[in-house]
């Protein structure tokens, strides 16, 4: 290109691209919901001192202006949230977000309480399976 582009001008284009990819399967234990909260019902649901643990609805939140809020032992807070009945969430507020989450989470192998001790599924790790 004359006029444009002198010879004694140089010009270098540097272009490099690396990949390195080491694919294997590993054997992993990972927690996941039970048979029974995959439906939503957390009845069971405790620590590990087997005191229940109460689940929230978050539609209900509400300012109480630091009171104290009923049905969670007499504690003050500034917002106050009423408990899903029998920890039972109902069907028909479970996302359909959650529900394509459960349909690729494996079924857990045991009834362990996934809280403290573990509701392990075993094996190759399903996340590598799908991205093979």
């Amino acid at each position: 290109m004359p006029h444009v582009y002198h010879g004694k001008d140089k010009s270098f284009w540097f272009f490099a691209c690396e990949r390195y990819s080491y694919a294997t399967n590993s054997c992993e234990n990972l927690s996941v919901p039970t048979a029974a909260e995959r439906t939503g019902d957390f009845s069971s649901y405790t620590n590990s001192g087997q005191r229940p643990i109460t689940l929230y609805d978050p539609a209900t939140t509400y300012n109480s202006d630091a009171a104290i809020c009923p049905g969670v032992g007499g504690l003050t807070s500034l917002y106050c949230r009423t408990p899903f009945a029998n920890n039972q969430i109902p069907l028909a507020r479970l996302s359909p977000t959650f529900k394509i989450i459960q349909d690729i989470t494996p079924a857990p192998s045991n009834t362990n309480n996934p809280v403290y001790a573990g509701s392990h599924l075993s094996g190759v790790n399903p996340m590598e399976r799908m991205a093979a």
